[in-house]
């Protein structure tokens, strides 16, 4: 997780100001950046620096209708994400980075969070950040 902090892309995150002092509360920080790794919303909400506190909310909240919708949220996500996949090339490094330990759906979270680069994405995996 650590790893994910220091990224750029993370930092800006961080610097806006609907976050104001979440760094102070390291379970939400936590939630937070694992809940980015897997939406795609928030990941363009975040690119285009228009995180707002109600989809902060959104993100940390852990209800029993969260969890249930998750269930089913979670194939489509999946389906997403590997339809960021560009081809043979990418799918090789997923499968390095599988080979290396990981799930196939670690292994992917963290390859599509480091932008395609496996190198990055293999840092943050055996730093414990999917």
């Amino acid at each position: 997780m650590e790893a994910l902090r220091r990224m750029p892309e993370v930092q800006a995150l961080l610097s806006m100001p609907a976050l104001a002092g979440v760094e102070q509360r390291p379970a939400e920080l936590e939630r937070l950046l694992q809940r980015v790794l897997v939406d795609p919303e928030l990941q363009r909400a975040v690119g285009e620096r228009r995180v707002t506190g109600a989809m902060l909310e959104a993100a940390l909240r852990e209800g029993p209708l969260e969890r249930s919708r998750a269930g089913a949220a979670a194939a489509a996500t999946a389906a997403a994400m590997e339809a960021q996949l560009d081809g043979e090339a990418d799918g090789e490094a997923v499968g390095r980075l599988e080979g290396l330990g990981f799930t196939h759906a670690q292994a992917l979270e963290a390859y599509l969070a480091c932008g395609k680069d496996e190198a990055v994405a293999a840092n943050l995996l055996f730093e414990g950040g999917s």
